[in-house]
């Protein structure tokens, strides 16, 4: 910003903010300037922070500025006049509002670098600045595409998600799909809370999990099997067309233990009568989304990688073997039978293909451990507010879960907060999985770490907020996967 009408106009917006140092010099120190240029993006390397051109130039900046206006060098900024340049000058100066909220961005971070380097005093200076900023603009502080997405944890609904039963296990309660990805019921024709209800009442908790599996996903289980009827357009509805809309329903089945598929079996069959008892299917449609589902499932089973003519039969012909019971219902034991014969081993969950090494080549001290969990904990501990495990036993294992994220972040993939990625995010989350065999039976781990990365986003904490949260959100699929073969093998 070198257009000196603009820069007269911050000069007179913020000449009263008591967060300017008095007196003012008689000329500007350029010198000093540079140093502090050079100190910040050293302090960015030894953090392993971003340290590319585009972020320098808007740090260079917003440093530059603190000097000129505030008579502040780098170890004496401060959370007030960041705030004060950013809602004060750089507003007064016509910045547009895209580039404001990119400034608020970059000024929590130049700060949150100075808090964890101890560059500065003000211990908590990052997280008092965007509190700051949230109070009196807290246009600046939200990410567009996630602001409606779920309650402010900052205005305390936290406390309220734990009464309403958002984080219950005993069973999971299906929610509304504007509060949640995790386990939702978008516009259902009828509560299928109550097919959760009877699913944990009669059945194993691996049933449950796959029970769960229908509800979850950008396109449900439950919806593709209720819809399975409705042809592609301009192809004409064939039972070919149907077995091939119901395999989208089976596409992780050949990952599974075989007992997991057994289940996975079973709960199918449960839901159509469910979705039959309430009016949802006829007689007729439910016999038919037995056949061609199951069908579709064997197709699944078979050794080849794709969807063929060949694969069709073959999953056919197996099918009419093993689902020999009334109603094209399930013989187990010539399921089980037919996968020895098989020689049925489940495939690997998904990994995405890695561009940049998983674990950063230079390894981190314990010094740099500490800040992270303290940081996290200091995180945790906003969220949770005055909930106790009174309320939700199951929140401080959720707590230690995500301590040892970070903890498994920083020790196997040399990542703190600021340069995980996708790849190492699902690797991590994958061994967390795990190594933790108590999360099998708590699926809404998955929305506590929801609202953990939303606040983080919120406080302006991740710089690739999108990428994070296509990964956690992806990251559902391990965790049924992981959690079902877990308990078919206990």
């Amino acid at each position: 910003m070198d257009n000196p009408v603009q820069m007269e106009k911050i000069f007179q917006a913020v000449s009263a903010c008591a967060s300017v140092r008095r007196p003012l010099p008689a000329r500007i120190d350029e010198l000093a300037m540079k140093r502090d240029e050079r100190r910040f993006n050293q302090l960015l390397k030894q953090m392993d922070g971003d340290d590319s051109p585009e972020v320098q130039g808007v740090t260079d900046f917003l440093l530059n500025l603190q000097r000129v206006f505030f008579n502040r060098g780098l170890t004496q900024i401060t959370s007030a006049s960041m705030v004060d340049l950013i809602t004060v000058g750089l507003v007064a100066s016509g910045m547009a509002q895209e580039e404001l909220q990119l400034m608020t961005g970059m000024g929590g971070y130049l700060l949150h670098v100075l808090v964890e380097q101890q560059v500065i005093s003000e211990t908590d200076g990052d997280m008092r600045f965007l509190e700051a900023i949230k109070r009196v603009r807290p246009d600046l502080t939200q990410t567009l595409s996630f602001a409606d997405e779920i309650p402010d944890v900052g205005d305390n609904y936290f406390p309220e998600m734990v009464r309403e039963g958002f984080f219950n296990n005993s069973p999971v309660i299906l929610w509304d799909e504007e509060r949640t990805p995790f386990f939702v019921q978008p516009d259902a024709e009828v509560d299928f809370n109550q097919f959760i209800e009877q699913v944990a009442a009669k059945h194993s908790p691996l049933q449950l999990l796959a029970a769960y599996r229908l509800f979850q996903g950008d396109d449900y289980a439950y919806q593709r099997i209720l819809t399975a009827d409705h042809p592609r357009i301009g192809e004409p509805k064939t039972e070919h067309s149907m077995r091939f809309n119901l395999i989208l329903t089976w596409t992780w089945l050949d990952t599974l233990q075989p007992q997991a598929i057994l289940a996975e079996l079973r709960v199918y069959r449960q839901f159509l009568r469910f979705c039959q008892d309430r009016g949802v299917l006829t007689a007729r449609k439910y016999a038919t989304l037995m056949k061609l589902g199951n069908q579709a499932a064997m197709v699944q089973l078979q050794p080849e990688e794709s969807w063929s003519s060949v694969s069709e039969q073959a999953g056919i012909a197996l099918a009419d073997k093993v689902f020999t019971n009334p109603n094209y219902t399930m013989n187990s034991a010539a399921m089980e039978a037919a996968l020895r014969k098989l020689d049925y081993h489940p495939k690997a969950v998904y990994r995405r293909p890695s561009t940049h090494p998983l674990a950063l080549a230079k390894a981190l001290d314990q010094h740099q451990l500490d800040l992270e969990l303290k940081r996290a904990t200091h995180n945790l501990d906003q969220i949770n507010g005055e909930v106790s495990a009174d309320d939700n036993g199951d929140l401080s294992q959720y707590r230690e879960f995500v301590l040892d994220l970070h903890r498994t972040m920083v020790q196997t993939y040399h990542r703190r907060l600021n340069r995980w990625t996708k790849e190492s995010l699902q690797a991590a989350l994958c061994t967390q999985f795990q190594a933790h065999p108590w999360t099998a039976t708590r699926p809404t781990l998955l929305r506590y770490l929801q609202v953990y990365f939303y606040y983080l986003i919120d406080q302006g904490a991740i710089k690739n907020p999108d990428a994070m949260l296509d990964t956690l959100f992806d990251s559902v699929t391990d965790y049924l996967t992981i959690s079902e073969n877990q308990l078919a093998t206990d």
